[in-house]
């Protein structure tokens, strides 16, 4: 399988499935995450990159540690505006 097969194969995986993941492994994931960050040092004065970023959860928290947030990467459209909704919701407009 080459990375574009399986990339294609991914994106077509978790097409719609936002939502149930939401409800299920987000919210695993997001409760782990302060101490990701705990291990990571992050707060004022750090750049964080958030890989397959979610929500966003992980770069919120972070942000309002006082880290920068350089970069947030999602592996789906939906979960880029899913990002995006969580991050305005956060932060305000």
């Amino acid at each position: 399988m080459t990375a574009t097969s399986f990339d294609d194969h991914e994106r077509e995986r978790w097409a719609g499935r936002g939502a149930a993941y939401e409800r299920s492994f987000g919210r695993l994931c997001a409760y782990r995450a302060g101490v990701l960050l705990d291990g990571a040092g992050a707060g004022a004065g750090m750049r964080v990159l958030d890989v397959g970023t979610g929500r966003g959860t992980v770069a919120a928290l972070a942000a309002g540690r006082g880290a920068e947030v350089g970069a947030a990467l999602a592996f789906t459209p939906a979960a880029w505006r899913a990002f995006v909704t969580e991050i305005a919701a956060r932060t305000g407009p």
